[in-house]
């Protein structure tokens, strides 16, 4: 068996929103910005938004790093 190199790259062009028009988002939503005050010019539920997705960056950075020795090209 020959030695090769394998690499992975991932490249992210965008960001991955959740699916807004979700009941279940949607109440989530209407929720937190009815009981929760509003901080720095932004709803809670816009928070809520923006967490989901950089959670899917975060989880796809996490599927080609996966232990300190793991190696990937990571472009953003």
């Amino acid at each position: 068996m020959s030695s090769r190199t394998q690499s992975r790259y991932i490249v992210m062009v965008g960001l991955p929103y959740p699916n807004i028009k979700s009941p279940e988002l949607q109440e989530k939503i209407a929720y937190l910005d009815k009981n929760l005050p509003h901080s720095g010019g932004r709803s809670p539920g816009q928070a809520v938004i923006e967490n989901l997705y950089m959670k899917a960056v975060n989880q796809s950075i996490g599927r080609a790093i996966r232990h300190r020795g793991d190696y990937a090209c990571i472009v953003l």
